[in-house]
């Protein structure tokens, strides 16, 4: 982001927040190239309707207290976005989120990443109720989207993946790393709100197609040039899944050891 190094540089400080009026930006991705420039991220996991942001919430505060905290305003901002499209707009909105991160703790969430990859790798054995919890994690893209859509955004809560490896995984060691995992996003995740539709959405999603051939049409692999540098653990993660995917879904070889016949039947 060359535009935004080039105005922290000449203020000697970050941002206070970056807001996103834009739809999918509350993701870990986005999160580890925003936290360089600013303290505090606003942005949605889901889809932003088309009216964006409600501002006059925000600018009210700031009028009526110029020295509010940034966690605080984000509250307001999070709070006129949730009203607006539970009410005067909520015929144009299926699906909405809106949230608050704290850009100081993304390392705490990196690092129970960096176990629960490590984790992941030491069980192979839990690649099936890896590939089931990702099968029923919250998508987002998904209400009143086509389905090929949703699989090219392939975005799912973090949170909500690790809670389902969780209650399915039969290993220790990855039920740990999903907990810690859960417990550093609550960290990040300061205040949150979505609509009904998306009842396991919790603030903080993350890039994950659901095999490798997703992954190759999801255009992963520029995915994987933009976000490997900051994300190595999950990148190694998803790698590693499809990896044992393909193997364990290697097709069946028939071998023909012997042909006998019989007499057509008259």
């Amino acid at each position: 982001m060359p535009e935004i190094e080039e105005i922290t540089d000449a203020a000697g400080q970050k941002f206070d927040f970056i807001g996103f009026d834009a739809c999918l930006m509350s993701q870990l991705a986005v999160a580890s190239v925003v936290a360089p420039y600013a303290d505090y991220q606003i942005a949605a996991e889901e889809l932003v309707p088309g009216f964006g942001w409600d501002y006059t919430p925000a600018v009210k505060a700031l009028v009526e207290n110029p020295d509010i905290s940034v966690p605080d305003l984000g509250k307001d901002i999070v709070d006129g976005f949730n009203t607006l499209y539970s009410t005067t707009q909520k015929q144009a909105a299926q699906s909405f989120d809106m949230g608050v991160l704290d850009l100081s703790k993304l390392d705490g969430v990196l690092t129970a990443l960096d176990s629960f990859a490590a984790a992941a790798k030491a069980a192979p054995g839990e690649l099936g109720n890896i590939a089931t919890a990702r099968a029923n994690t919250q998508t987002f893209a998904s209400v009143g989207e086509d389905a090929a859509q949703t699989a090219w955004i392939s975005s799912v809560d973090l949170s909500d993946f690790m809670r389902l490896v969780g209650s399915l995984s039969k290993d220790s060691g990855l039920d740990t790393a999903a907990a810690d995992v859960i417990a550093a996003t609550k960290e990040m995740v300061l205040y949150h709100k979505a609509s009904k539709s998306l009842p396991n959405a919790t603030g903080l999603s993350v890039y994950f197609p659901e095999n490798k051939d997703v992954f190759a049409g999801a255009d992963g692999e520029r995915y994987r040039s933009e976000f490997n540098a900051s994300l190595p653990s999950w990148q190694s993660f998803l790698d590693e899944s499809y990896g044992l995917a393909a193997q364990s879904a290697a097709p069946l070889t028939l071998k023909v050891a012997s042909v006998t016949t019989t007499p057509e039947a008259p």
